[in-house]
């Protein structure tokens, strides 16, 4: 990365210090949300938007012709940089942009959700086994990256559950929770990993941990983390019910922090974990 900025810089004569700088995500409609934010503020400054090759860098330069913005093209260390002139765009598009990338009421969910967040526009095939394959579970309990709400709001309505705890480090999906949620639910921007959380003694977590690639790999450090902080705040015989890719090998290093865990089922890429305090 440091290598595309030192090219730019070195093409341009223009410095780092006096430019805004996205990194275009993976959602094109969540990358075109956050140019059109950055195009419809007052502050006229160079936007460069950068990607790597292979997650959409190509796509750069087309977005940029549809917002009729005037740019410049860099190639350097398998990534596409494009540097924008933040003065000229296309109104009308951008107006579009805003629209379509906001918080919404997704019509084939119902749920209240946001491009960008994750399967923000249906339900995931991970979440609709662990859904399915839950007891009956009773008492407090707590949803670990709980997204818009799509594991523990249904959950939230059976009557055996008390309350639950939805947390999430990402302030969009703490706002479309927020708006799905019926009761007996307290959505909490956290994140997981560094932030102390404010509940312990919990009957039940459940959870559907992400993960990170490294290269070709998976990195379970991330979804791990969530397994410890888990064991940390339920009480003795509480409960763990998680869903991941079949493939994460969360098993052998997650059961340290529980007297028991098991796979309760394997299905369509995914398994069930099921883990006691």
């Amino acid at each position: 990365m440091n290598e595309l900025f030192r090219y730019w810089e070195e093409q341009t004569g223009a410095s780092l210090q006096d430019v805004l700088i996205l990194r275009f995500p993976k959602n094109t409609l969540e990358g075109k949300f956050e140019i059109a934010q950055i195009l419809s503020a007052p502050t006229k400054k160079i936007l460069l938007v950068y990607a790597p090759n292979d997650e959409g860098g190509s796509r750069l330069t087309k977005i940029a012709d549809e917002a009729g913005l005037t740019y410049e093209v860099f190639s350097k260390a398998h990534h596409k940089l494009v540097a924008v002139n933040t003065g000229t765009f296309n109104k009308e598009n951008i107006e579009q942009w805003l629209e379509a990338g906001a918080l919404q009421q997704v019509a084939a969910t119902g749920y209240w959700s946001q491009p960008g967040l994750f399967s923000w526009d249906e339900i995931d095939k991970a979440t609709k086994l662990l859904l399915e394959n839950l007891p009956d579970l009773k008492g407090c309990g707590a949803d670990f990256g709980c997204g818009y709400g799509a594991l523990s709001i249904p959950l939230s309505q059976a009557q055996s559950i008390t309350h639950i705890y939805a947390v999430d480090k990402d302030a969009r999906a703490i706002e479309a929770y927020k708006k799905n949620a019926k009761g007996k639910v307290e959505a909490l921007c956290l994140d997981i990993q560094k932030d102390a959380l404010p509940f312990s003694e919990l009957d039940f977590v459940v959870m559907n941990p992400p993960f990170h690639r490294a290269s070709q790999q998976a990195d379970i450090a991330l979804g791990l983390s969530f397994f410890e902080r888990a064991a940390g705040v339920l009480r003795a015989g509480g409960e763990l019910w998680a869903v991941a890719n079949q493939q994460l090998p969360y098993e052998a290093a997650a059961k340290k922090y529980f007297a028991t865990l098991e796979i309760i089922l394997e299905k369509s890429g995914y398994k069930v974990l099921k883990a006691i305090k």
